[in-house]
């Protein structure tokens, strides 16, 4: 019984990671990972809605392909995906606390609090695996999807 709803955690996972790499604007470089950007090191309250955009889309994605790596595992190791989106919440969480813009801080807090909400759900799940806690995901990751499409819509995507 556990590997079918463990199989369908892992479906909506994907589906989610896909979703954190399309919110990232399309069209805009993104500095490269590691790499600091002017707008790092300048004043934070004077960052562009490009240069925040750039760097949110850039976590983002670097996230997206740790928690797409980790979601291969989850049906012979659903802690290791947990602990995948945990680390993707938490990366998500420090970069948005670094962001001057305050049109894309606000949105990517919103995203980071969706975050979370799934990150208690699949824990709750993996915890106690049945189809009445597989409909508890369904909530956190609806909210989830539109907060990362909001970030899209603000970023101009």
């Amino acid at each position: 019984m556990r590997t079918p709803i463990i199989a369908s955690i892992a479906t909506a996972l994907v589906i989610l990671s896909g979703c954190a790499s399309s919110a990232a604007p399309s069209g805009v470089a993104s500095p490269a990972a590691g790499t600091t950007t002017a707008s790092a090191v300048a004043d934070s309250s004077e960052q562009s809605l490009s240069d925040a955009c750039d760097e949110i889309g850039t976590t983002m994605d670097d996230a997206s392909k740790t928690l797409d790596a980790a979601m291969k595992t989850i049906g012979s190791n659903p802690d290791k995906s947990l602990t995948a989106l945990t680390s993707f919440t938490t990366t998500m969480e420090t970069e948005v606390a670094k962001l001057g813009n305050p049109d894309v801080k606000a949105q990517g807090e919103k995203a980071v609090a969706a975050l979370k909400g799934v990150t208690a759900a699949l824990q709750d799940v993996v915890k106690h695996p049945s189809k009445a806690s597989m409909t508890k995901l369904t909530g956190p990751l609806a909210k989830l999807d539109a907060e990362f499409t909001a970030i899209g819509t603000v970023c101009g995507g």
